[in-house]
């Protein structure tokens, strides 16, 4: 048995016998039931990401350099340079974990957003943050003090719940939460 503790969770990883290739990964907190993740070495379970708002991807600051992120998530697959109005971005791609971190350029590459899909499993306090409906969204992010909302719908589909006191974008299809993209200035 392995046991992490952070502040609010406590993680326990079992194996079935010494020599097993199977385990299951329970998650607790303070405040909610235990969550039990089922896998083995070849499938691995979804171990969720901690959103924190204006500060940090998981355990990753925003402000952390592309060697903190290297060592985080290992190599990335594909990297990417955008020029904007106001800044340029290096984008590293993680396709096969689901998310994208951007570095700004301006700001010695250091970490500035995050664009997560819905195959992670991203927890927002204390909840996963794909299980959530447009109006348990609104309704969670006005309860911690975010209040500066505006949507928009695009002709392709895809709806775009923004809140931008909270340096966040919520993209929709057919009701449910796609993906996330959240930020922080430096």
């Amino acid at each position: 048995m392995f046991l992490y503790q952070s502040a609010k969770l406590f993680f326990h990883i079992f194996y079935t016998n010494e020599n097993s290739e199977h385990f299951q990964l329970v998650i607790c907190s303070e405040t909610r039931n235990s969550i039990i993740f089922k896998g083995n070495k070849l499938n691995p379970p979804l171990i969720p990401f901690e959103v924190k708002l204006k500060q940090s991807f998981g355990n990753l600051p925003f402000g952390a350099s592309t060697k903190d992120a290297e060592r985080f998530f290992g190599p990335c697959e594909e990297t990417e340079e955008l020029e904007g109005i106001d800044s340029n971005s290096l984008v590293w791609h993680y396709w096969a974990k689901g998310f994208s971190l951007f570095f700004d350029r301006a700001h010695d590459d250091k970490l500035c957003c995050v664009e997560v899909d819905s195959s992670v499993n991203l927890i927002l306090w204390e909840i996963p943050l794909f299980s959530l409906n447009e109006n348990e969204l609104k309704t969670l992010l006005s309860k911690n003090g975010y209040k500066d909302l505006e949507e928009e719908q695009h002709e392709w589909g895809e709806k775009r719940v923004t809140f931008d006191d909270a340096m966040a974008d919520f993209y929709f299809e057919n009701g449910i939460m796609v993906s996330v993209n959240y930020s922080v200035l430096f």
